[in-house]
């Protein structure tokens, strides 16, 4: 956690001109590694409050040992999360931000290249998203922005009411083979990708910090990762308790 911190400290930063500013750091994270982070207020979630995300059996059970490790700890670590993370209609706009920005970065590569880029050039899901930003008018990329907007203001709430932390689980599927997201197959390799980045892709939306740590590891010996994720602003909630977590149950680092 110590190099993590370190390095966080190398790339963050507000430059001049940035269209956004996350909130200034109260110092180095650097010195935050060996500070005790107090009892803290942490909330959990082992299945997917939205109802579309199948449940996996690994991805609860790395849940609940995470939550039992903090709340030996000393914090306090209760069932529950923001309510506007089972938003249905959340996938919808986020995707088409995403297929939007996939479009305007292609263009932009054409550009470079002097050429533009043609769908064949591209991997099939890709070709497909850019078609998909392709079709969407500015007004709608407009929309659906703003309706992200209002998402992480209903999202933050949840920390404003008193939560320090959320704990769920990082991928949103068990650890799979290389090959599962079919590049042939845009049905399944949509369906499996959209489950796979269910509990990450909100948090990316709202522009929260989040950690996720190697805790747990399923019957076959894959690693299954936890997150836990801060409000806006607490990286350095986040590196005192990943190290206090660190210190209580060193990261396992097998050879490879």
């Amino acid at each position: 956690m110590r190099d993590t911190a370190a390095a966080l400290d190398v790339v963050s930063g507000f430059q001049p001109g940035d269209p956004y500013d996350a909130p200034a750091l109260p110092g180095p994270l650097a010195a935050e590694a060996g500070k005790a982070p107090g009892r803290l207020r942490i909330g959990y979630v082992t299945t997917h409050p939205r109802g579309d995300v199948p449940e996996v059996p690994d991805l609860a059970e790395a849940v609940a040992r995470a939550a039992a490790l903090l709340e030996s700890l000393g914090h306090d670590v209760t069932p529950g999360g923001p309510q506007a993370l089972g938003d249905p209609d959340f996938s919808g706009h986020f995707g088409a931000i995403v297929a939007n920005n996939l479009a305007a970065q292609v263009a932009s590569l054409g550009e470079t290249c002097g050429k533009p880029v043609e769908p064949e050039e591209l991997e099939p899901r890709n070709a497909a998203m850019v078609g998909a930003g392709r079709a969407h008018s500015a007004a709608e990329h407009i929309q659906a922005t703003q309706w992200m907007d209002g998402f992480r203001r209903r999202m933050a709430a949840w920390w404003s009411a008193g939560h320090d932390l959320l704990l769920m689980p990082s991928l949103g599927v068990a650890p799979f083979p290389l090959g599962w997201i079919p590049p042939e197959d845009l049905s399944i390799a949509f369906g499996r990708t959209a489950h796979a980045v269910s509990y990450t892709s909100p948090i990316n939306a709202t522009g929260q910090p989040a950690i996720s740590l190697p805790l747990h590891r399923n019957a076959a010996g894959l690693p299954v990762g936890v997150q836990l994720v801060a409000a806006n602003g607490r990286e350095d909630l986040l590196i005192r308790v990943a190290a206090q977590i660190e210190r209580a149950r060193p990261f396992e680092h097998p050879a490879m």
